[in-house]
């Protein structure tokens, strides 16, 4: 078995960038002391069937995860050269699972606190992670929060607060579009994503369209289709390469939207939908894997964040122990 892959790619469908279209503009526009809150869900669905050895049957396993995370973005400083520094925290996080890799955990509810899952959110929740930002809003420094260890938190870091997390988020910035694009104007952007187990780099290619101006200006929509694709080797393949792990792509679409508040220099909302089907093999055997998620960023007021910090869990039962591997 190996761990879903595209959990940290179904984002990358937010990424825009600085543009000017009939007078409006979408640049990052940070004022020092402002903080702003951000509601994020998304869900996964998996269906992976491996076989460790070629002589054994093939398994089945089924999972389905949804999440809910509460995001706080203040802006620390801006310099004199136009770059901002950022303190960007976690707040909650709840996560669901059904299938072969069961889990229930919400930091709100305090019977889960002491779980396996608890203790490792205990790394992450309420601790900032501290984000440089240059003029045009590109990460130029990421530091994670000063608790973080190592572990399997890296793992939920990945999608969750995570230097990469904050660029695919897009949350002050966007990258890629020509400086003068108006309306109907499009661009492509592709980014390269490392997958675990060392099965290679990924590369995600977006198609950008910038199809409207609402709100007398006020707010930018831009709509994404793209395709996920394996980059290939630098060099030819030789006897030795051959048992090194690697995946193969079937089939992978990711389709979104984004809406820009173009007055605040910051992202609205936001979703994305992403569906992979591929084949990897490695020392863990071979794996077919089909993979649908899709993930929604909003911008909320302070009133609406405290409602959801305060929002009551389904269940008081402790988390499940089994963790992602």
């Amino acid at each position: 078995m190996i761990r879903p892959l595209i959990g940290v790619v179904a984002a990358l469908a937010f990424s825009l960038a600085s543009v000017a279209a009939n007078g409006v503009e979408l640049q990052p526009k940070p004022k020092a002391g402002t903080q702003v809150h951000y509601l994020m869900t998304s869900r996964h669905a998996e269906t992976q069937k491996y076989a460790a050895a070629p002589d054994e049957p093939l398994q089945e396993m089924k999972l389905t995860r949804t999440s809910e995370a509460g995001m706080e973005l203040r802006c620390r400083e801006v310099k004199a050269d136009g770059s901002a520094v950022f303190e960007w925290t976690l707040m909650y996080v709840a996560l669901a699972g059904e299938g072969d890799m069961p889990m229930d955990y919400d930091s709100r509810d305090p019977a889960h606190r002491d779980s396996p899952i608890g203790y490792m959110f205990e790394q992450l929740l309420n601790q900032p992670a501290t984000v440089t930002v240059d003029a045009s809003g590109k990460v130029t420094d990421y530091k994670d929060p000063a608790s973080v260890g190592g572990g399997p938190i890296r793992y939920f870091m990945e999608s969750l607060l995570s230097k990469e997390a904050f660029q695919r988020l897009g949350l002050v910035a966007m990258a890629g579009a020509p400086v003068d694009a108006g309306v109907g104007a499009t661009w492509s952007v592709t980014e390269p994503v490392d997958l675990s187990e060392g099965l290679g780099t990924m590369l995600v290619t977006s198609h950008y369209q910038f199809q409207e101006i609402k709100e007398g200006g006020k707010t930018a929509e831009i709509a994404v289709q793209g395709t996920l694709s394996m980059k290939k080797p630098e060099s030819a393949p030789d006897a030795a390469s051959a048992t090194q792990p690697s995946m193969v792509i079937d089939q992978g679409e990711t389709s979104g939207k984004s809406l820009w508040d173009c007055a605040a220099g910051q992202l609205l909302s936001s979703e994305a939908r992403t569906m992979l089907v591929a084949t990897a093999t490695g020392s863990f055997g071979k794996v077919d894997f089909q993979q649908t998620a899709t993930t929604q960023v909003k911008r909320t007021t302070l009133e609406e964040f405290h409602r959801a910090l305060k929002k009551p869990t389904p269940t008081s039962q402790p988390a499940a122990e089994t963790q992602p591997g």
